[in-house]
């Protein structure tokens, strides 16, 4: 069923419409002011003044309409902020010059006319900023100069590359990752995700969006809603790209479908690949969910295991069948004993582990830091502190640590990213970090 947008967000959505005219109109009383400027001609003064009036009751219907549409969701926090706090100020600024412009015309003072010239000034500035980040969260982070420098060299020929004459290792960066993000990041990438779809990181592509299946299946193209959605014929109101992009070619749709049958690799830290190691039983894969646990292959044939919950009263040494071959585990939620974690010693794939809001301590992370391919890790609502990321400080496979509500302060937070420079260090807004995605838990392949 088609999602039936509510009366607020059908409003809102007028604000891309509606935004492009208070752009024109502070942006033409600005050149005529500085005509005036200039020459020293009074004669604009009248169209000044319809200008001004024009720009702010544009700009206050604008704002609003742009704070309704936030309010539906899928946009990067951090940058939706900019936009709003930009956006504010263009409409608090528009308003202000009109008053002020106004009360020199009526007063002539030389102060007055300077204060209104520095508004009207900062107004055009604030525009800038608004329209800045309101077309990072558009089109994203690529500026016009990087879009016209790509469109003079033209496209990349290694994005149409038949993947049968590509290695494992090399497809993805060679011949998927080009095509995702000429096609995709757009709308579904690190500064915006439409239905809640992000796929610009393995894990949020396996959880999917609002509709809660996985955009890739691992080993199942035509499983995969990405297949599905770019295959479909134009017009299809789930068609992907959508009306106005430019659709994939025949043999970029090839290089997708034959990159997922294989198994959706995606070369980073947290989806290890070791060499040597077989994946475990299917004996022992049954014997461990009829105990409760809840686990599966990370992906089609992958030798290693993502284990998604512990039951509650067993303990972690039950999983010593599958410990060689556990590359995720979530312990969200669990109480562990004193010294319990040390099992991750037994470990040595474990590319990710969840434990927020269970009771770790700071010592505890002391066997989190012996684990040498640690990608991500979540504390997320947990009493961890400064002393225990002092234990981190040698993990060089840290890729990513949530720290959202737990007792570190900005100065362990600061030593932690003087120490490892390339991990993200997210507190969930705390010094301007952005909150993680909701899929730090997807589905079972």
């Amino acid at each position: 069923m088609d999602h039936v947008p509510t009366l607020a967000t059908a409003i809102g959505r007028f604000h891309p419409l509606i935004i492009h005219f208070p752009i024109g109109f502070i942006a033409g009383a600005a050149c005529f002011e500085f005509w005036t400027v200039i020459r020293r001609d009074t004669q604009l003064h009248g169209a000044i003044g319809i200008l001004l009036v024009l720009a702010s009751v544009s700009a206050v219907a604008a704002t609003v309409c742009g704070l309704l549409l936030a309010r539906s969701g899928g946009y990067d926090d951090a940058i939706l902020s900019r936009h709003r706090l930009f956006g504010l100020a263009t409409a608090a600024l528009a308003v202000a010059a009109l008053a002020m412009h106004r009360r020199v015309r009526r007063s002539n003072n030389s102060q007055a006319m300077t204060l209104y010239r520095l508004t009207l000034a900062a107004g055009v500035i604030a525009t800038a900023g608004a329209g800045h980040y309101g077309s990072i969260i558009t089109h994203g982070s690529q500026t016009p100069v990087d879009g016209l420098i790509r469109a003079l060299r033209g496209p990349d020929a290694q994005s149409t590359i038949a993947a049968a004459t590509t290695s494992e290792d090399n497809l993805f960066q060679q011949s998927v990752q080009p095509i995702l993000q000429a096609h995709c990041y757009e709308c579904h990438g690190p500064e915006k995700q439409k239905s809640g779809l992000r796929l610009d990181s393995r894990e949020t592509a396996l959880a999917g969006g609002e509709s809660g299946k996985p955009a890739i299946v691992p080993g199942d193209a035509m499983a995969s809603r990405l297949v599905e959605a770019i295959t479909l014929p134009t017009g299809n109101k789930r068609a992907m790209p959508p009306d106005g992009k430019p659709r994939l070619e025949p043999a970029q749709v090839l290089v997708l479908i034959d990159w997922i049958n294989r198994g959706a690799l995606w070369p980073d830290k947290s989806q290890l690949w070791p060499a040597g190691v077989s994946p475990p039983s299917p004996e022992i894969l049954a014997q461990l969910r009829s105990e409760g646990f809840r686990l599966s292959q990370l992906a089609q044939g992958h030798p290693l295991v993502r284990v998604d919950a512990v039951p509650k009263g067993v303990r972690l040494s039950a999983l010593a069948p599958v410990a060689g071959q556990v590359g995720w585990l979530s312990l969200a939620g669990y109480e562990l004993k004193p010294g319990e974690l040390g099992v991750l010693t037994d470990m040595p794939y474990l590319t990710r582990l969840e434990l927020q809001h269970s009771n770790v301590q700071d010592g505890d992370l002391v066997y989190v830091a012996k684990a040498p391919h640690l990608a991500v890790l979540n504390l997320y609502a947990t009493a961890v502190g400064d002393t225990g990321l002092e234990h981190l400080h040698d993990l060089r496979s840290l890729e990513q640590l949530y720290l959202w509500q737990t007792q570190v302060t900005s100065a362990g937070v600061e030593a932690l990213r003087q120490a490892l420079p390339e991990a993200r260090v997210d507190r969930g807004g705390v010094d301007g970090d952005a909150p993680p995605t909701a899929a730090s838990q997807p589905p079972a392949a």
